[in-house]
C-alpha cells in the first residue's frame, strides 16, 4: 500500500507514452493515508482514531456478506469476529460499533476542540 501511494505522484507522468488524456492532467498527491484494520494481519496494539459506524452498520454487515467468496464456509466465523472487534473498539469510545484506523504518518490537528467527546478522554 505504502509503494501504491508512492507511485500514484509519479514524477514523469507527463511523459506517459500512448496516453494523451493524462499528459493534461497533474499527477495525483495523497496528502494522508489511513489504515482500516485487517482482520489477516497480526492483531493490532493500538489505533490512532475510531470512526463511529453504529448508525450504518446493518448496511456495513450486509456489503460484507456480499463477498460470499471470502465470507462462506470455513471463513464464515470472520463475520463473527469483525462485529466482535467493532463492538470492542465501540466501547472504548461509548458507542455501539466502530471501526479502528491507523495513520501512516502523525496527525496534525489545527482545532482540538473537532473531536467528539468519548468515555475516558
Amino acid at each position: 500500500m505504502t509503494a501504491g501511494v508512492f507511485y500514484a505522484r509519479l514524477p514523469k507522468w507527463n511523459e506517459v507514452l500512448g496516453d494523451s488524456d493524462l499528459a493534461a492532467t497533474e499527477p495525483l498527491e495523497i496528502e494522508r493515508l489511513f489504515v482500516g484494520h485487517c482482520r489477516m494481519e497480526p492483531p493490532w496494539t493500538r489505533f490512532d482514531f475510531a470512526v463511529d459506524v453504529s448508525d450504518v452498520y446493518d448496511l456495513k454487515m450486509a456489503s460484507v456478506r456480499a463477498y460470499e467468496a471470502v465470507f462462506s464456509g470455513s471463513q464464515a466465523d470472520l463475520i463473527d469476529k469483525y462485529s466482535a472487534e467493532d463492538r470492542y473498539v465501540g466501547s472504548l469510545i461509548g458507542v455501539r460499533y466502530a471501526e479502528a484506523f491507523q495513520s501512516r504518518s502523525p496527525l496534525l490537528v489545527e482545532d482540538p476542540t473537532v473531536f467528539a467527546s468519548a468515555r475516558f478522554g
